[in-house]
């Protein structure tokens, strides 16, 4: 069932006016009075809503991190590279949020949580058995490798996203393929 076109408006409206906020302040300094005194609606309608600022926020993101699940089937069907270039392209997208959930003005675990979701949903998807006789290994590699790109994705948020999608995706694969790439399920 979807929302009602008012409903749906009022949304977005809340959203726009929360990220238009943090761009100056960090969340736990984001008040809802603030948000709705800006987006000129009443208490009432914010908390139809969300419970709170702190909900308003993960809310956000839960609904990035679920534009990921088409993600999956692109890496298994067309392998890595092409995966990568879907998740930049995805992330290039929402530029303005991922800028601002990156940020350093911000009072916020995105970047964990953004890891334990990638963590948990993606990296099952590219090994076919576990990679090292101890567990703890496995873990260990899984954490490098999701750090290792989240760091990059994140510097290249971070700076703008001035190159190419192809050319971030490109140099992330050589990465991979130099690296450990012999070890995944689509070796291109």
């Amino acid at each position: 069932m979807s929302k009602d076109p008012r409903a749906k408006q009022t949304d977005e409206l809340i959203v726009r006016t929360f990220l238009e906020i943090m761009q100056k302040k960090p969340l736990n300094k984001i008040t809802v009075k603030e948000i709705c005194d800006k987006a000129q609606i009443n208490r009432t309608t914010f908390y139809k809503h969300y419970l709170d600022v702190y909900d308003l926020n993960e809310k956000i993101e839960k609904g990035l991190f679920e534009s990921y699940y088409g993600l999956f089937e692109v890496l298994e069907t067309n392998g890595i590279e092409q995966g990568i270039i879907e998740m930049l392209s995805r992330i290039k997208q929402n530029a303005d949020t991922y800028k601002l959930l990156f940020g350093a003005n911000k009072n916020s675990f995105f970047n964990e949580k953004l890891a334990e979701f990638i963590y948990n949903e993606i990296t099952p998807l590219l090994c076919e058995t576990p990679l090292f006789g101890k567990q703890v290994e496995n873990v260990w590699f899984y954490n490098f490798l999701v750090w290792g790109c989240g760091g990059f994705v994140h510097n290249w948020v971070a700076n703008g996203m001035q190159e190419p999608v192809e050319d971030v995706a490109a140099f992330m694969e050589k990465m991979i393929a130099n690296n450990i790439k012999p070890i995944f399920k689509h070796n291109n």
